[in-house]
Order: structure tokens, then sequence, then C-alpha cells
């Protein structure tokens, strides 16, 4: 006897499989109010430290030495004493400045001496032989200030000219950003779209690379840069000598590391792309060199995008590279300079507050600016249908 549809038991689709499942509960309770609260909740708390070190930046250098940034919010105005509950007035008699930036004002009426201790960063608001009255400011607090900026941007003393480094890690990161980027399209086309022999296995090895340890590949990288590579009497390949004492060894460096992530990312993306596209390119008589830029490059823009921001993040926050491969003091990208600002001792450890948010703020701009890239980037190809 034949069975219909009619026939066959309805389950519940809301008791299937999964419903009661760790991940889907924890799936529902993150769309839930509660769990946007969480959210919204770690979201702020990780940003503390980002606005702590803002207004570190801006608070003088003895603020910042003796007190913590959350202080600026609750010290105020810092007014003249009354003597035995009276309004008196006051002659300012002295001002000193003690070791740790504690200044001390000293008021006098008649032969009555009232000293009050204002902390460090505090703006004076009076000065010797000023008259005052009880109740009227001596200091207010919060001050801000942008010498800490001035300092490690233009000054010419050790921590200063941080701007000049600026440019140097933008002459570095741009092109060791945009090299690595295209030479590896064109490679994760060629591994998913062209037939050759031992392709498979070029790419594994290509991808074995990504568990070979960065410093192991510093000095083989530098002799063949300096030496070349060389099996005997025969040169496999000649020693790069334009790049010795230039920047280009750096994009060099930074390049080679970079290849085996980019190939892996961008191949699986390429390869996801529809194959009967590239079918009717063909049969329109469309070259690898036509689809690949008239096709591949316009629809593979979120994969770009999210490859770029990673290579741009991590050479711009670079150090080892720079420092072993970099031609000197010259051309040093602004990480190379942060581990000078704080002075040959640590005396001057202001100066990182300034400095390392002028360090972090284009990096937050590049992210901010490619993040719908960088979304589309990461969840494409993870749903399929």
């Amino acid at each position: 006897m034949a069975t219909t549809i009619d026939s066959l038991p309805l389950r519940d689709s809301a008791s299937g499989p999964g419903r009661g499942s760790f991940s889907a509960s924890a799936t529902r309770g993150l769309t839930s109010w509660f769990g946007r609260f969480v959210l919204i909740a770690i979201v702020a708390l990780w940003t503390v430290p980002t606005a702590g070190l803002a207004i570190s930046s801006f608070r003088p250098e003895n603020a910042i030495k003796t007190t913590p940034w959350w202080d600026n919010f609750t010290t105020k105005t810092i007014d003249a004493p009354q003597l035995n509950k009276k309004v008196v007035s006051f002659t300012v008699g002295d001002v000193t400045e003690s070791r740790n930036g504690t200044n001390r004002v000293t008021l006098k009426a008649g032969a009555a001496t009232s000293v009050v201790n204002i902390p460090p960063g505090t703006k004076l608001a009076v000065k010797v032989g000023d008259k005052i009255k009880s109740g009227q400011p001596v200091a207010a607090n919060p001050r801000f200030t942008l010498r800490n900026y001035r300092d490690v941007l233009s000054s010419n003393s050790n921590g200063g000219q941080l701007g000049k480094y600026f440019w140097n890690s933008l002459k570095i990161t741009l092109p060791a950003t945009v090299l690595p980027i295209l030479i590896a399209a064109f490679a994760a086309y060629a591994f998913s779209w062209m037939r050759f022999r031992g392709r498979d296995t070029l790419f594994l090895m290509t991808v074995a690379l990504l568990v070979v340890p960065l410093q192991m590949a510093f000095i083989p990288l530098l002799r063949m840069i300096n030496l070349g590579v060389h099996v005997g009497d025969t040169t496999i390949f000649p020693a790069l000598t334009f790049m010795r004492n230039h920047v280009s060894s750096v994009w060099f460096a930074h390049t080679c590391f970079a290849m085996p992530l980019a190939i892996y990312l961008l191949r699986n993306f390429i390869g996801s792309l529809p194959g009967e596209l590239m079918e009717a390119a063909r049969v329109d008589g469309a070259s690898h060199m036509k689809i690949f830029l008239r096709i591949v490059i316009p629809l593979s823009v979120p994969a770009l995008a999210s490859l770029g921001i990673f290579q741009f993040l991590w050479v711009w926050n670079d150090l080892a590279v720079a420092t072993v491969f970099g031609p000197g003091q010259d051309v040093a990208p602004m990480t190379v300079k942060l581990v000078d600002l704080a002075g040959s001792k640590g005396e001057d450890w202001q100066r990182l507050t300034s400095g390392a948010f002028v360090t972090m703020l284009l990096p937050m701009t590049v992210f901010f600016a490619l993040q719908k890239f960088f979304v589309r980037g990461l969840v494409t190809g993870s749903v399929k249908g």
C-alpha cells in the first residue's frame, strides 16, 4: 500500500535537533535585550584603556607621573580657605614646587598664615602678591595641554620628531600592503582556475610555510638579499644589491612573509566564485588576464579589503622586520622611534601616551573606513545556497 504524504507524521520544527543545544541557546541569548546589554558593556570596558590613553596624552607631565587619569574628573576648583569660619582677605606670599610636582601656595592674612597644597597638573589662578578672599579660586583642575604632542611630533630633542617617523611608516606600510596582496591575487587565481602540472602540490607547499616561524627566515632572507643563493659555483638567485641600505628591503621582507597566508585566504575566496561565470567568459574569448581584471578583481573586493586590513595593521605595528631589514634611523618606522621616546633612562615616559595615541590613529581610521568590506570578506562563502 502506498504511503501518501498526508499519512506521514509531522514533526514540529520547533522541537527539531539543535533547538535545545548550547550553541542555539547562546545565539538566542545574544539576540535578546540582555545579550545586547552585555555586549555593549564589554565593548565599553574594552574602550576604557583607549579613553584613558587619550586623556593622559593631553595631561601635563607632572600630572601623568603622579596621579591617575581619572583624577581629572574628580578634582575641581581649589578655593582659598576661611579662618575661624570667617571670610578673610589673603595676600599670596609664596608659590613653591616640590620634587613630586606639588605646588604649595602660602596665603597671608595679617599674622595668620595658611598653606594650600595644589596637586600636580593643576593650573594656578594666582601669583605672588595677588589679593584674594576666602572662597575665591587659588587653582583649577583639570588642565589639558598640547605640549606632549608638540614634544613628540616636532621637538628636536631625543624624544621628538615623531612626525618624520610617521611618514617613514607610511612609506613602508603602503607598498608592503599593496605588493603582497597584488601578487597573492594573481597566484590565487592561478591556483583556482588555471590547470597546470603540480598545482595542488605547489599550493600545499605554500600553505605549509605558514608553520615556519618568522624569526627562522631572517638570516636566510638577509643572505639572499646580500649574497644571493648559490649551489657550488652555480648561482640560483642573484644578490639583490639594489636593496642594500634601502627601504625596498623591508618591502621585500614583508611581501615574502605575507605570501603564504595571503595566497591561502584569497585562493579560498576566488576558488568559490561561480565556475559558470568563468566558462562564459572563456566562451566569449576572454583571456586569463581579462577574466582576472574584469571579473575576479571586482568580485573579490571584500576579500582584498579584509586582507588589506590585516596586512596594514601587521606592517604598521611591526618592529622586528623593520629593525632587522631596515637601512637605519633615517627611514625607521614609528615603532622603532617609540622605543626611544621614554629617554635613555625611562625618565620621559609621559611621552609614550601621546606617541602611542598618534601611532594608533591611522590603523583605527583604516579599520573603520573598511569595516563593511572586512565583515563581508569574513562571512562570504560561509553559507551556501
